[in-house]
């Protein structure tokens, strides 16, 4: 399994049970407010938590300077 894939299955266990809190995941603003974004090394994730539903929605993942 490649550094890259290892790395985003941690961040996929993380986003199980995020905290908002995490140094790695800061709330968005502007027209994505209510969605959050995760750093993965140079990968960005964009979510959107369902507090309801209890389910994470991955809205992207990609590079900081295409995801924004």
């Amino acid at each position: 399994m490649s550094h890259f894939v290892r790395n985003l299955e941690v961040k996929r266990k993380s986003l199980e049970n995020y905290s908002i809190l995490s140094e790695d995941i800061k709330p968005m603003k502007g027209e994505f407010e209510g969605y959050f974004r995760m750093r993965a090394g140079k990968l960005r994730i964009i979510f959107f938590p369902d507090k309801e539903k209890e389910t994470i929605f991955v809205d992207a993942i990609g590079f900081r300077d295409s995801i924004y």
